[in-house]
């Protein structure tokens, strides 16, 4: 949907045309979903948190000043309304994605997040056989807080951008730049230390 047609729905829906909410649901629905379950897993789980996203957009319309367009600023209530859903229910659920990728994909990406953790010494990697690795990256994400592993699964398995990351987090482009590094240096250190 283009940004003046957005803009001309929401004046309708201001104006008290709220049947006019239904086209943005309908444009919006199936990726704001999809978004969803790549954080929790679970198809169910995200159409019932999309729902308290429109909800939740529609009763805070007021608040939208489209300096940004619709899904975006959709996307970060999405953002935190699964934030908090997996906080409320089992953080575990936020590394369900690692698990749903077939397994090359799974041994391309931890490859890749292990080549650029620092702290985690090759001697160790060079002496376990690659599965152990793979196990030990999959219990160590599970040690991260919601948010973090919120960024480092939705940056390496799902290729989301750092622009992508700061629209959703709100915060600036840098400072997930900032957040991924610590969050790499963080699994570093625990699967050092689970080695010990």
């Amino acid at each position: 949907m283009d940004r003046e047609r957005e803009l001309h729905i929401i004046k309708q829906i201001r104006a008290g045309n709220k049947d006019a909410y239904r086209l943005l649901v309908d444009e919006y629905a199936p990726r704001i979903i999809s978004f969803i379950k790549s954080i929790t897993g679970s198809y169910a789980d995200a159409e019932d948190i999309a729902q308290e996203v429109f909800v939740k957009g529609f009763f805070s319309l007021d608040k939208y000043r489209a300096e940004a367009g619709f899904y975006s600023w959709l996307y970060r209530i999405a953002y935190n309304e699964s934030i908090t859903f997996l906080r409320k229910r089992n953080k575990k659920s936020a590394i369900a994605l690692v698990e749903n990728l077939d397994y090359s994909k799974q041994e391309r990406v931890s490859a890749s997040i292990l080549n650029e953790i620092t702290e985690y010494p090759d001697s160790i990697q060079a002496k376990m056989a690659q599965e152990q690795v793979f196990a030990q990256l999959k219990q160590a994400l599970a040690l991260l807080d919601v948010k973090e592993q919120f960024l480092i699964t939705q940056f390496y398995y799902k290729q989301a951008s750092i622009k992508q990351l700061s629209e959703a987090t709100g915060d600036s482009e840098s400072n997930v730049k900032v957040k991924l590094f610590r969050i790499k240096k963080k699994l570093g250190t625990l699967m050092a230390t689970d080695k010990k």
